[in-house]
């Protein structure tokens, strides 16, 4: 069974299945926290070999650029999808920071996600600085908050 896969089964069980006394809920709370702490380390596995190769990565810090206030409350499933970028890096606990970039559909700003190594930052944080300094787009405001 592919890992997302029995990651879903065991969570399933978790929540759905209690014994009187609560000690099977239990018993399955801890298969899935343990099986959680099992992804983690995948992920930051994955993190360390993408920084055996380079010192920093960027990429965009959401899939798509903000939307209109209360537009996704009645769907907090889209909601977290639009942290689908950043929650990566805080599972694998590494620094990340999103600055400013430029604007997309309706005028509404795009952020650039800089991420660092463990114990790092002062190399993400001088990438931020290098690149405020060669463009302006963290002096610019939205069409409509001038």
């Amino acid at each position: 069974m592919p890992l997302e896969g029995e990651l879903k089964h065991r969570l399933e069980r978790a929540l759905s299945v209690v014994d009187d006394h609560g000690t099977r809920g239990t018993r399955l709370l801890e298969d899935a926290r343990r099986l959680c702490a099992r992804i983690r380390r995948l992920i930051a596995g994955d993190f360390a070999a993408a920084f055996g190769k380079c010192d920093l990565i960027a990429g965009p810090a959401a899939p798509s650029v903000a939307y209109d206030l209360g537009a996704k409350k009645d769907d907090p499933v889209q909601m977290y999808l639009d942290d689908l970028y950043t929650i990566p890096i805080n599972l694998a606990g590494l620094p990340g920071m999103s600055i400013p970039c430029g604007f997309g559909a309706k005028g509404r700003p795009v952020g650039l996600q800089i991420v660092g190594n463990y114990w790092d930052e002062a190399r993400m944080l001088a990438a931020a600085h290098a690149f405020q300094q060669a463009t302006d787009w963290h002096t610019k405001v939205p069409p409509g908050f001038e």
